[in-house]
């Protein structure tokens, strides 16, 4: 056919409701042109099904000519009626799809970009849902949170994003001393593709020590994981047993395991004034089928010594699966220390107050542990072993992790290998029509096959969601009734190279959401349209998607195609012309935690518009991703405000919901306005004559107190007149003082986008569209901004004066930490505050890392941070305010640093320190050491006025008291010093000094004392040899061995060693035990087997066992002292330093009513000590000399005794002789009185300390009889 000017437009649509395989095709019309000549040049087949549709009309008679420009659609018949098209979006109802799946209700008045903007005046409103979904675990303000709930929703997580999960199996178990928190969560339906970034109470799990971990992906074949293959139920209890309680119950289920924790909330130890010792209990667990008469028993003995609190678990497997009988007891005794001494039941309720026994033990929980095959199929699990410390002390930690989620149905893209290329490193490139890597655009290549793998498209998300017949629409929709391809199509448009406003590129539309809160069908596909723009709507028995995007129209409607006086428009009130548009999401650059873009119209505000600001919430986690939605959504707000409906032929239709028409109609023009009178339907009385021209059409317009607009077009007259006859009788409605607008109507051609398509009963279709403005997708210009996107932007207020100080604290077990109290001002609140202030979040890290750590919130102004400081290091503290709204970011909050110094300051110094002389000792006082750190005291004899420390003597040493006393021997001048020494081991840092001259000693019962001399090699320390030196002492007591210098060689000892002759003569082979000796460590013995010849000389053939290693730990032991029997003495003990010395020494004391019973060695204090044995070991400190020499002299001071009486009888003849009721070592003073008068006793004392005799005399020295009295004293 010739080529003219003149042409009309022919359209052939194979499917009329998709714009797939259409044909356009243009024709001459310079001749006479028919409609058949345009059939007959398509070459059509079977035209009588098909129907032709010119500018919007159907056609029968095909000799009718075409015109210029005109419009021809050929397309079928639609044979069936017309399923009932409804769009799902922006709070429309999907047909009979109203079902419950696992979805999220999103919080907000849901806007839909796609939809909801086209607002219109008759269109249902959204229900509202309040400001946020609170029982979303992920979306509510309190944050991300672990939950521990039954008959939850198991969420869905498309995309990637953090979740916290659901605790589905929980128990502490004891490993040792240590407990760990094992606890199992449910993260999501799977088979997710991965799980990374875990974090306990907002911490990276780096940060923790003695933490493990394990993940199973959701899989159908997955296994259980590993200490989680059993389910179990706790039992808390609170019984505390001793030697004569026990403790029973029975299980609750039916088990094959239990567990019962134990706890000494005490510790355990024996304390018996001097020493300490640990504590050997000794249990019986048994248990027994309750239906059972006989008992399996299971006996442990736990060795246990702490001051602090103790935790131990007794685990039992039960043969059976029953329910059980459990019962524990102790045995009848406890025993302590090395020898495992026993105490009875009544010898442990009888510790008197000078003793301490802590060895009762708490039954605290009983677990019992049903096995199963806990695989727990197709849902992702993250399982956590966590060791008990202070940084997850009280609550439940809260447990997130970011997950890669659920493996969708999605192109399988791949390299030039053929290897599957991950989701997210390629985008859809339009132009060249392949799939390009984001980074450097290679071409990937795709061959039209599909599998399952991580994805975050939304559209295949969705798909997903329609077809799963598990969480949603699975049992209503098929694989055909969604159109794979439709799908494929729209999945590159989200797919497309967008800027990341950051300076590289990310995909347009990414799903990124947690579906764990119930919803309906429709809302949550709402909500998830959302996230691309899109529409959604079931057409022809199809799930159908659109993309609100840039498109050209597919059809033209005008006067010619639409039913008469079925037209109508509406315009959006001026509430819905929103100026500002807040976008909340979850931010996944600020750990996924709430925040909100507000886009806004600063025309709209700088002309004086009030503020109309519309809040939504979208399933993005990217800034990018949501300014562009809201950019867009605003944009709708402002140009798009007109929606109109009409009528047409359902023969006539050849377009879809989501399609772009052109329509051709009467709109409004110009006119008058004013007031209304009065309203009587239809009849309108105004306030002013209106002039009729008969030639034109008039529209009405009435805007009502409610902001509602209300049109029609008016009956045509002539003349003039100020009543008005309206032709809409249905939906008109005015009121008196109601604005009004008369306007005349002309012709006028405009885009607009069908929102809904419904069919009447009648064979008409009735069309809903709003306006089309392409300008609404331009997206180019956006800039991330560093806070808010406006001038209006509502400022976070930050905290001021901020500080981080170091502060000490002492610990349970008397150590030192550091601890940093970070104080803050809050921010002063003003009136119009549209983000108050609400509470502070702490974080801090070491300077310059990475990784910050949550230390805690505050609603005060002052927080104490606790944590494992490292001195000298530097750590960086930010306060982050927390509004109604949203959190400020770590990047943007205030910052302090704080260097800690750890303890490097000395104790404070000793003041008012006064020594006296009361008869038998030397007392000292001084004012107490306040410092919280404060271990205890230290008193030293100076060697000179010079006052020296370092060569100071220590005589009393580890004094908790403010006073002490001294024993001392000799009449002299003596100088003394004082320091404290606090629980780091630093003394204070100036000597407080006195002295005294002592002229009389008064008497002391010194009933024994030992001298022994001194001597040690301290230069050994520093040397490579072993040696066997003088300070070596056995068991025979032998006074010492040859000092000598051989080494070890190759464990034997060199044959040149001689040895002093032995004060007695062993027997020919007998084993020395040479222990605690110089030169050796305190905890190693060395033996040997010495063999003598019958002439006391050394055998040659003298082997030792193997070298001990050496430390600088050199020490003095004292021979065994003998004080002949059990007494009660005071023990006074002297050190004479013979040389130089620059340390001091420790002196520890072991005693015992026999040798073998002697008690571990405690450090000394003056005193009175019940003993018949002694031996004391002198330890060096701080010593940097070589050689030390002195005279250690001790001595056993006994306590005074008295008796008297005062009737005793003398009978003139013999003597009375009286015997003394008490052992004495000496009688230091006997007095006798007689009680007759004018008698005299005659006292014969050669008997004392065991016995006298009295007689009486008169004054004529003649015996004569009566009575006497005495008073004694001795010791």
């Amino acid at each position: 056919m010739p080529s003219f000017e003149n042409s009309a437009k022919a359209i052939i649509k194979p499917n009329r409701f998709s714009t797939k395989d259409w044909t356009i095709q243009e024709f001459s019309l310079n001749e006479l042109v028919t409609i058949e000549d345009v059939v007959t040049e398509l070459k059509l087949q079977q035209l009588e099904d098909m129907v032709v549709i010119v500018n919007g009309r159907v056609i029968e008679n095909f000799e009718q000519r075409l015109q210029r420009n005109d419009q021809i659609i050929i397309t079928p018949k639609i044979e069936e009626p017309l399923t009932a098209i409804s769009l799902i979006a922006g709070g429309l109802g999907l047909a009979g799809l109203a079902l419950e799946v696992t979805a999220l209700t999103i919080a907000g008045a849901v806007l839909s970009f796609g939809v909801a903007i086209y607002s219109a005046l008759n269109r249902p409103k959204l229900k509202n849902r309040g400001n946020q979904d609170e029982s979303s675990p992920t979306y509510s303000w309190q944050g991300i949170q672990t939950l521990q709930e039954q008959g939850i929703v198991l969420p869905i997580l498309y995309g990637t994003h953090r979740v916290g999960g659901n605790i589905i199996n929980q128990f502490v178990g004891l490993d040792n001393n240590d407990s760990y928190l094992n606890i199992l969560l449910g993260l999501c339906c799977g088979e997710i593709d991965s799980v990374r970034d875990i974090k306990i109470n907002g911490n990276s799990i780096d940060n923790y020590t003695d933490v493990e971990f394990d993940i199973r992906q959701g899989t159908n074949d997955q296994t259980s994981i590993s200490g989680f293959e059993s389910i179990h139920v706790n039992t808390p209890f609170g019984n505390v047993l001793d030697l004569s309680q026990k403790w029973t119950t029975q299980t609750i289920d039916e088990i094959d395991s239990f567990t019962v924790s134990l706890v000494f909330e005490s510790g355990a130890h024996y304390y018996q004034g001097q020493s300490t010792h640990d504590i050997h209990a000794t249990y019986t667990l048994r248990y027994k089928l309750a239906s059972a008469t006989d008992w399996e028993e299971e006996e442990r003995t736990l060795t246990l010594f702490s001051t602090q609190s103790i935790s131990r678990s007794h685990t039992v497997s039960v043969p059976t699966r029953g329910v059980y009988d459990v019962e524990i007891a102790y045995n009848d005794e406890l025993t302590y220390g090395d020898r495992k001494e026993k105490l009875t039941l009544e010898e442990t309720q009888n510790i008197d107050a000078k003793h301490t026994l802590n060895y009762k033990m708490s039954i605290t929980n009983l677990r019992e542990s049903i096995d199963e095959d806990l695989s727990y199929p197709n849902l992702a699990l993250l399982g956590l072993k966590i060791k008990g410390t202070d940084q997850l002390s009280g609550t439940a930690p809260n447990i997130t992790a970011v997950v890669n989620g659920k493996k969708i149905y999605a192109p399988r893209v791949t390299d030039e290998n053929g290897l599957l290329v991950p989701w997210d490193a390629y985008y859809w490139d339009p132009v060249d029509e392949v799939y390009k890597d984001l980074e450097d655009d290679e071409e990937y290549y795709f061959d039209g096959t599909f599998d399952y793998q991580y994805s975050g498209n939304p559209i295949f998300c969705l798909r997903d969601l329609l077809l799963n017949k598990t969480y949603g629409l699975g049992d209503f929709l098929k694989e055909e009734d969604l159109d794979l391809s439709m799908y494929l199509e729209l999945s590159r448009y989200c797919e497309e190279k967008m800027s990341d406003l950051k300076g590289g590129f990310e995909k347009r539309f990414v799903l990124n959401c947690v579906l764990d809160s119930p919803s309906t069908a429709p809302d949550i596909l709402t909500q998830l349209s959302a996230v691309f723009r899109g529409l959604i709507f079931y057409a022809q028995g199809r799930i159908v998607l659109r993309i609100d995007k840039e498109d050209t129209p597919v059809q033209m409607f005008s006067m010619g195609n639409i039913i008469e006086g079925s037209f109508s428009q509406n315009w959006k009130s001026l509430r819905e012309k929103y100026n500002q548009i807040d976008v909340s999401f979850l931010d996944e650059d600020k750990n996924y935690e709430q925040e909100v873009i507000s886009v806004i119209d600063e025309e709209s505000l700088s002309n004086g518009d009030p503020l109309r600001k519309q809040e939504v919430r979208v399933f993005c986690t990217k800034a990018s991703q949501a300014l562009r939605l809201g950019h867009v959504a605003l944009a709708q707000a402002k140009f798009l405000n007109q929606t109109v409906s009409f009528k047409a032929s359902i023969e006539a239709v050849s377009c879809s919901v989501g399609d772009v028409i052109s329509l051709s109609h009467d709109v409004p023009s110009t006119g008058i306005s004013g007031r209304v009178k009065d309203w009587t339907s239809p009849y309108l009385t105004i306030d002013q004559d209106f002039n009729y021209d008969s030639a034109k059409s008039y529209t009405v317009y009435v805007r009502t107190e409610t902001d509602t607009l209300f049109s029609s077009e008016v009956v045509l007259k002539s003349g003039t007149s100020d009543i008005v006859e309206v032709q809409d009788l249905v939906s008109f409605s005015a009121s008196v003082s109601d604005p009004y607008t008369i306007v005349e109507t002309t012709i006028n051609i405009k885009p607009y986008r069908i929102i809904s398509i419904t069919r009447s009963s009648n064979n008409e279709v009735e069309i809903s569209a709003i306006e089309y403005n392409e300008t609404v997708y331009d997206e180019s210009g956006l800039a991330l901004p560093t806070s808010n996107y406006s001038t209006l932007n509502v400022e976070i207020p930050m905290v001021t004066d901020l500080a981080s100080d170091e502060r000490l604290v002492l610990n349970k077990d008397g150590s030192i930490s550091s601890v940093v109290d970070v104080s803050f001002s809050k921010p002063i609140l003003t009136a119009n505050s549209l983000n108050p202030y609400i509470s502070a979040k702490v974080f801090f890290q070491v300077k310059d890392t990475e990784d910050w750590i949550f230390a805690g919130e505050t609603y005060g102004q002052r927080l104490t941070v606790q944590h494992d400081f490292k001195e000298f290091a530097i750590y960086t503290f930010a306060v982050v305010t927390v509004s109604t709204i949203v959190q400020m970011s770590i990047e943007n909050a205030p910052k302090s640093e704080c260097e800690i110094l750890g303890k490097t300051a000395p104790p404070s110094d000793v003041k008012n320190f006064n020594v006296s002389y009361s008869p038998v000792q030397l007392n000292f006082k001084w004012e107490p050491v306040t410092d919280i750190d404060l271990k205890s005291y230290e008193i030293r004899e100076l060697s000179s006025p010079s006052y020296s420390w370092e060569t100071g003597v220590a005589i009393l040493t580890n004094l908790k008291d403010t006073s002490a006393s001294f024993y001392d021997l000799t009449a002299r001048t003596y100088f003394f010093g004082i320091k404290a020494l606090d629980t780091s081991g630093n003394y204070s840092e100036n000597i407080t000094t006195s002295q005294i001259t002592v002229t009389k000693i008064y008497e002391q019962n010194i009933f024994k004392d030992f001298d022994e001399d001194i001597f040690l090699d301290l230069s050994y320390a520093q040397t490579e040899s072993v040696y066997v030196e003088d300070c070596f002492r056995n068991v025979f007591k032998k006074k010492q061995v040859v000092k000598t210098e051989n080494t070890w060689d190759s464990g034997e000892y060199d044959s040149g060693l001689t040895y002093d002759i032995p004060t007695r003569t062993p027997s020919l082979e007998e084993t020395w035990d040479l222990r605690d000796s110089g030169f050796v460590t305190k905890e190693d013995t060395l033996r040997t087997s010495i063999k003598w010849d019958s002439d006391n000389t050394y055998d040659t053939s003298l082997t030792f066992d193997d070298p001990i290693e050496v430390n600088e730990d050199l020490l003095w032991v004292t021979d065994i002292i003998d004080i002949g029997e059990v007494r009660k003495a005071k023990i006074l003990t002297r050190l004479e330093v013979a040389t130089e010395f620059s340390g001091h020494f420790d002196i520890f004391i072991s005693t015992g009513e026999t040798e073998e019973s002697m008690a571990e060695y405690v450090l000394f204090a003056p005193g009175e000590y019940t003993l018949q044995f002694a031996r004391f070991k002198l330890v060096p400190r701080n010593a940097d000399d070589s050689f030390f020499g002195a005279k250690f002299k001790i001595a056993f001071d006994l306590p005074d005794k008295e008796q008297t009486k005062l009737d005793e009888y003398y009978d003139g003849i013999n003597a009375t002789i009286v015997t003394l009721d008490q052992v004495y070592e000496e009688v230091k003073t006997l007095v006798v009185t007689s009680s007759t008068t004018n008698l005299t006793a005659v006292v014969d004392k050669s008997d004392l300390p065991n016995s006298f005799s009295v007689e009486l005399v008169n004054a004529s020295d003649v015996k004569t009889q009566g009575e006497f009295g005495y008073f004694l004293k001795g010791y």
